[in-house]
């Protein structure tokens, strides 16, 4: 028997997007970005505590970045309510103004967010830093992403008319979209930099492949923020700036995109770490059972007081070293520790692995003290 009519399933055609207006495209960009960063950011904060003990300057940095990109969203909420999305010619002139002040400053705080969440990345990577070569190099990177929030932030605001520079006829489209490509170019040398460092940092180091490859994949995931970014860039050059209200949705969707990811990359390094916190032996379930990795060709041991999170790790050389036996290293940590034992025979040279059959000797090359504060 057919059901009756009103029983029926129909689906209809939503038209809250329509040719006319196009803000709820934002509105949902807007929502699912901010969901997205704020997982990541409150993940940072369960692998950082106790945060009294363990937070550092580049959790500083890139709490201060998810700050700003809230702030930034609210600022485009508040610009979709009045008018962002909708053509032009169906909104007040107080509307119109009230949305061009809110766009020029939304785009003032996407520079400041992208800045801090550079020099998040940038303070991670000094903890790895381990020689004063790597440390200047990491500075320099640190002190870079400043000078391109200050210098982004007043390529940005000063345009020709100083007195209403939220106008977009108060600059000329070639001029704004050459803006934009300056800020893009150094920002992606600024990511660039910091996604090839970690390869440079660990290519030498006396550990496992499997964790080398997670180190350098953890960095990389920031290799979208340049996709994004570059993206963005495009489709502010298809800004028709008779319409700019309603033709800047597109931009803005970018906008939102590049900015809220930014801030995720300075914590997906970190995620693997947070797999130890499931070392609670429920039901038998060991470390090993969670992290396949952790005990593979490293001799570490982790306490089991908890995970430790990822802090501070600092490499020295210890040139010409001579061992015999067994040579102990200890780390202790608040409430946390590991401990590696590591064989040393023979006579170590510092850039040398040798064995020698004769004596079945076999020589470390170079030794790593471990710091996890």
């Amino acid at each position: 028997m057919p059901n009756p009519p009103s029983a029926v399933p129909t689906l209809v055609h939503s038209t809250a997007v329509n040719a006319n207006d196009h803000s709820l495209q934002v509105f949902v960009a807007a929502l699912l970005c901010l969901t997205f960063s704020t997982l990541f950011f409150l993940t940072r904060l369960y692998i950082r505590w106790p945060w009294k003990s363990l937070v550092g300057r580049d959790d500083v940095f890139a709490a201060i970045a998810f700050a700003f990109s809230i702030v930034q969203t609210a600022v485009i909420l508040r610009a979709k309510d009045d008018g962002l999305g909708r053509r032009t010619n169906q909104l007040q002139q107080a509307s119109i103004a009230s949305t061009q002040r809110l766009l020029y400053a939304s785009e003032l705080l996407l520079i400041v967010t992208l800045a801090f969440s550079k020099a998040a990345v940038c303070a991670l990577l000094q903890r790895f830093s381990g020689t004063s070569t790597q440390t200047t190099f990491v500075k320099t990177l640190l002190i870079a992403s400043g000078i391109y929030g200050v210098a982004g932030v007043l390529i940005v605001a000063l345009r020709d008319d100083l007195i209403q520079p939220w106008v977009p006829q108060s600059s000329s489209s070639n001029a704004t979209l050459a803006r934009w490509i300056a800020c893009t170019t150094i920002g992606n040398l600024i990511d660039i930099a910091t996604m090839l460092f970690p390869i440079y940092l660990v290519w030498n180091l006396q550990m496992a492949r499997e964790s080398k490859r997670k180190i350098i994949i953890g960095f990389l995931m920031r290799a979208p923020v340049v996709a994004l970014s570059i993206a963005r860039v495009v489709a502010i050059s298809h800004i028709k700036y008779d319409d700019y209200i309603f033709s800047y949705t597109v931009v803005e969707i970018w906008t939102q995109l590049e900015l809220h990811y930014s801030v995720a990359p300075a914590t997906m390094p970190c995620l693997h770490v947070s797999l130890k916190g499931w070392n609670t032996r429920f039901l038998g379930t060991t470390l090993e059972d969670v992290d396949q990795s952790a005990h593979h060709e490293t001799g570490t041991t982790i306490s089991e007081g908890g995970p430790y999170p990822m802090n501070t790790v600092q490499g020295s050389k210890e040139r010409g070293k001579q061992s015999r036996g067994f040579h102990s290293t200890s780390l202790q940590g608040k409430h946390r520790g590991i401990s590696q034992t590591t064989a040393h025979y023979g006579q170590a040279a510092d850039e040398d692995a040798v064995s020698d059959s004769s004596r079945k000797a076999i020589v470390v090359k170079r030794t790593y003290d471990v710091d996890i504060r």
